[in-house]
């Protein structure tokens, strides 16, 4: 994907706007966490 033109990010949960999104499956915690709050927003 780097050779595409993104940005990789090495943390359990990355946002950017309305985006969310994580590395691997142990990081779905995190990712919910911040899912909830980016709906919450809104």
């Amino acid at each position: 994907m780097e050779n595409a033109g993104a940005i990789w990010y090495d943390e359990p949960v990355v946002t950017d706007g309305h985006h969310v999104s994580s590395r691997r499956p142990p990081d779905l915690p995190d990712y919910m966490k911040e899912f909830i709050s980016v709906l919450e927003q809104k």
